[in-house]
């Protein structure tokens, strides 16, 4: 547990809570491969590392949401527009819709 007045110590919480979400999703492609994780969003997700601790995947069926843990001085804003750029420079804008929600973003 962190408290809110210690700043590294809460940093260091929502840092390991990021190295959680990486964890749980490379055990989620390792049993569904590319099922779980298309090669469409790989770039999103390369793009995010940049911004994040760690994200995941999050949602069932041809659609879903990525949820992350923002690194210090990193909005919401920035991890979108990493992510949205990701997708143009991947070519995969048919197969990717990203837009930003309530704080999260959605696939």
């Amino acid at each position: 547990a962190a408290s809110l007045s210690d700043v590294a110590a809460l940093e260091d919480a929502l840092k390991r809570i990021g190295e959680q979400l990486l964890c749980y999703r490379g055990l989620c492609t390792g049993l569904q491969g590319k099922a779980f994780l298309p090669d469409c969003l790989v770039p999103v997700f390369e793009a995010l590392s940049h911004v994040t601790y760690g994200a995941n995947l999050m949602g069932a069926g041809s659609g879903g949401f990525i949820l992350g843990v923002l690194k210090d001085g990193c909005s919401r804003e920035a991890a979108r527009d990493a992510a949205c750029e990701a997708v143009r420079s991947s070519g995969h804008e048919q197969a990717v819709t990203l837009s930003l929600e309530h704080a999260s973003l959605v696939v």
